[in-house]
C-alpha cells in the first residue's frame, strides 16, 4: 500500500543521508512487519535492505533504481489515485469527459489531419484537438463537404466549385473573394490566382 511505500522511501532518504545506523532502527521499528507477509512488500523491503550495503553511488542497476528521484514522482501518482478512490473522484475531471464524449460524436478519420483543418470545427480548434487521441471516430451514415476557405457546408445552395487545379471550394467563397480582389481568386493551399468567373472552373458532382 500506499503507506508501506512511503515507509520504504523515508528509508531510502536515510540512506543516501549516510545515516546507516539511524536507518536500520528505523527499519527495525517500520519495515520488520513485511518479513511475514508475501508478494510485493516482501520483494520491496528485501531490495530496500540492500542498501544497507549498496550506497547511492552504486553501479547495480537493481539498487541504483532505489536512489532515483523519480520514485517520488510515483508516490505523488499513488497518492492521488488512493485520494480519488477514498472521495469517489475520477483520475479525470467530469468536465474533460463530457467534452470526450462531445468530441468523439464529431470526430471523423480526417480529424487530425494538418491539411484537412476546419476553422469552423471545434476538434480542429486547441486545445480539443489534443484530446482526440486514443478516442473512437463517430459513424456518419451521409457525408458533408465542408468549405476549407470558409468553413460552410457545400450542398445545393452553395455547390462545390473545382479549380483549374484541382482544389474544391464553395461558390459562396469565391464569389466573396473575387468581389474583393476585382475578380480573382487565390487557392489559400498553392497559392495560385485564377479568373473567376471562368469555364475553366466547374462544379462538382457527388454521386
Amino acid at each position: 500500500g500506499l503507506e508501506f511505500k512511503l515507509r520504504v522511501q523515508e528509508f531510502v532518504e536515510l540512506r543516501r543521508g549516510g545515516r546507516v545506523k539511524e536507518a536500520v532502527e528505523y527499519a527495525r521499528r517500520n519495515l520488520a512487519r513485511a518479513a511475514g507477509s508475501s508478494g510485493a512488500q516482501l520483494g520491496l523491503m528485501k531490495k530496500a535492505m540492500g542498501l544497507l550495503a549498496f550506497g547511492p553511488e552504486t553501479s547495480c542497476g537493481r539498487y541504483r533504481e532505489m536512489y532515483a528521484e523519480a520514485r517520488w514522482a510515483d508516490l505523488e501518482e499513488d497518492f492521488k489515485r488512493d485520494a480519488y478512490r477514498l472521495y469517489g473522484m475520477t483520475a479525470e475531471s467530469v468536465l474533460e469527459l463530457v467534452l470526450k464524449v462531445g468530441i468523439s460524436a464529431l470526430k471523423t478519420p480526417a480529424c487530425g489531419d494538418e491539411r484537412a483543418v476546419n476553422k469552423e470545427c471545434p476538434t480542429c480548434t486547441f486545445p480539443f484537438v489534443k484530446m482526440l487521441e486514443g478516442l473512437p471516430c463517430s459513424h456518419h451514415v451521409h457525408s458533408s463537404l465542408v468549405c476549407k476557405m470558409t468553413g460552410d457546408v457545400m450542398d445545393e445552395h452553395n455547390p462545390p466549385l473545382v479549380l483549374p487545379n484541382g482544389s474544391v471550394y464553395s461558390e459562396r467563397g469565391l464569389l466573396e473573394m473575387a468581389a474583393k480582389h476585382g475578380g480573382k481568386v487565390t487557392d489559400p493551399r498553392t497559392g495560385m490566382e485564377f479568373q473567376y468567373p471562368s469555364p475553366q472552373i466547374r462544379k462538382a458532382f457527388i454521386m
